[in-house]
C-alpha cells in the first residue's frame, strides 16, 4: 500500500481482529508481572491508593470479543457484496430499460408510418367518393335532352279561338282535351274552337 492510500476496510479489520486479543493478553502478562511488583511495593505501602482491577480477561471475554469482530468484519464483507450486486442490478435495470423505450420509440415510429398510410389511402377513398356523389347529383340535376320524335303533349295557346283554327288547331273537346279550358265555350256544348 503507498503512501496516501486509504487501507481497504477487510484489512483494518483483520489488524483490528489479530491486535485487539494479542494485546489483552500481552496486557495481561505484563499485567500480571506489573502487578506482583506492586503485590510486594503494596506490602511495603497502605492502601491508601484506590486498587486498580488488573484482572486478566477471561478466554469467554476473548471470544466474545473476536467474535463480535468477526461479525463486524462479515458485516462490512455482505455490505459490500450488498452495493457491488445493487450496482449490478441497477445497471442491468438501466440497460434493460433503455432497450424497452428503444423498442418502444421503434414500434411508435413504425404505427405512425402504418397510421399515415392508412389516413391517406382513407383521404383518397373519401375524395373519390365525394367526386363521384357530386357527379351523380350534377346528372341527376341536369335537364334530360328532349327527344326529336316526341310531340308537344297540348297545341299552342292562342289568345282567341280564331287564332287557333287559323294556325290549324282545334276543336277541343270538354274532359278530352286539355285546351279546353283555355278558351270560351259560348254555346254550352262542351266544344271549344269549332270551325
Amino acid at each position: 500500500m503507498s503512501y496516501g492510500q486509504r487501507p481497504s476496510r477487510w484489512r483494518i479489520n483483520l489488524l483490528t481482529i489479530v491486535a485487539v486479543p494479542l494485546a489483552l493478553v500481552g496486557g495481561c502478562a505484563a499485567g500480571g508481572v506489573v502487578g506482583a511488583g506492586l503485590a510486594v511495593e503494596g506490602q511495603q505501602q497502605t492502601s491508601a491508593s484506590p486498587a486498580v482491577d488488573t484482572a486478566a480477561p477471561t478466554q469467554d471475554e476473548i471470544d466474545a470479543e473476536v467474535a463480535r469482530l468477526a461479525d463486524e468484519q462479515s458485516s462490512a464483507i455482505v455490505d459490500d457484496q450488498v452495493d457491488a450486486a445493487v450496482a449490478s442490478v441497477s445497471r442491468d435495470f438501466k440497460q434493460r430499460l433503455r432497450t424497452q423505450r428503444d423498442k418502444a420509440r421503434a414500434g411508435l415510429a413504425d404505427l405512425k408510418k402504418s397510421l399515415t398510410s392508412q389516413h391517406q389511402a382513407d383521404l383518397k377513398k373519401a375524395v373519390a367518393a365525394a367526386r363521384a356523389d357530386e357527379r351523380a347529383r350534377a346528372e341527376a340535376a341536369a335537364p334530360a335532352p328532349a327527344s326529336a320524335s316526341a310531340a308537344p303533349s297540348t297545341d299552342p295557346r292562342f289568345s282567341y279561338c280564331y287564332e287557333a283554327n287559323d294556325a290549324g288547331y282545334g276543336p277541343y273537346r270538354r274532359g278530352v282535351d286539355p285546351e279546353y279550358d283555355w278558351y270560351d265555350d259560348r254555346d254550352g256544348d262542351g266544344i271549344v274552337c269549332e270551325t
